[in-house]
């Protein structure tokens, strides 16, 4: 007969609950919320944990296994609670964080924007397949005019004209005061891509500006942005007030020009001024001048013209209405 003295390790309370649970999980997939209880590696007492949430609208919970099922995205909080069957002992408990979310791929555009409307990128769960997500995208934007240039100008009119923009309804043109340092009133262009400016002030120094505009489905307006340009109109004409002979030679004076910064006089023995020279007067104060050397006992043809400087660019009047003189 033997006899064996076997050593039996009593059971000791469970002082502590660790959880192992996934950080995020897809809607419609399960997870397991796995327990481990401490102090480790002895038999234990009481080492059945029961599971509990509040957030039962986020996720399904089974209580004895801790096993769940992601309903919804948001967050939810798992506890799990031993309950001791010493009645005086405390109970212990531990909790997790498990957020519910869909997994987002990079987006597919499933509506193109355009200049008139918006469009719609579409983010798809990659483990569910289901679209989550739309992002509204943004009109497309209107291009800039490229090409702003006057095309004729007079001392009281200017005409505008410019490139097309792919997309637009229509162009909005501005115009600035005489001064050119402050925007006035807006026009619409419509469809059009010219502009006549009426009754403007001669020889100022004007600036304008055109953009692309096309309305769009929602009854909002897009625009390109603008294009500007300086643009002065012509100085006032001015008029010869005297000519007078002199031997091979002849005297002219003039009107003070408008804003002008001098003056042109032009003389030709042809009435049509075919070989015709210019006389160059930069001073706006100077009213008068002779013309010398020409031929004596010959008639000469003669007009005048204003002209303004405007970054290094002369701007001239149209010509008076011509006069003839005879030289002695």
């Amino acid at each position: 007969l033997h006899v064996y003295d076997e050593k039996i390790t009593p059971a000791v309370e469970v002082t502590a609950i660790k959880l192992t649970a996934p950080k995020k999980i897809e809607p419609g997939t399960y997870a397991q919320i796995k327990t481990e209880f401490l102090p480790s590696g002895q038999p234990l007492k009481d080492d059945n944990a029961s599971f509990s949430t509040y957030d039962n609208d986020i996720v399904e919970l089974c209580m004895s296994t801790g096993v769940i099922k992601a309903l919804k995205p948001g967050k939810a909080t798992i506890e799990a609670t031993i309950y001791p069957e010493d009645f005086d002992a405390p109970e212990i408990s531990q909790s997790c964080e498990i957020i519910v979310d869909h997994t987002l791929d990079n987006g597919k555009i499933t509506k193109a924007p355009t200049y008139t409307s918006t469009g719609i990128k579409s983010f798809t769960c990659s483990v569910c397949g289901k679209v989550i997500k739309k992002q509204v995208l943004p009109k497309k934007a209107l291009a800039k005019v490229k090409t702003l240039k006057c095309k004729a100008r007079t001392d009281r009119a200017q005409k505008l004209i410019w490139s097309a923009v792919t997309g637009a309804g229509g162009y909005q043109i501005q115009i600035s005061n005489a001064a050119g340092n402050k925007w006035g009133k807006v026009y619409n262009a419509k469809t059009k891509r010219a502009f006549v400016f009426k009754k403007l002030v001669s020889g100022s120094n004007y600036k304008f500006r055109v953009r692309a505009y096309a309305k769009g489905t929602d009854g909002k307006y897009n625009y390109g942005a603008w294009n500007k340009i300086a643009s002065p109109t012509l100085p006032a004409g001015t008029a010869i007030t005297s000519l007078k002979p002199t031997k091979k030679a002849f005297t002219a004076k003039w009107k003070a020009g408008k804003k002008a910064n001098g003056y042109q006089i032009q003389y030709s023995r042809s009435s049509a001024f075919k070989g015709a020279k210019v006389l160059t007067i930069k001073s706006p104060k100077k009213l008068g001048a002779g013309v010398n050397k020409l031929n004596s006992g010959k008639t000469y043809y003669v007009r005048i013209r204003t002209y303004k400087t405007l970054a290094k660019k002369n701007y001239f009047s149209a010509w008076s209405k011509t006069y003839k003189v005879k030289t002695k």
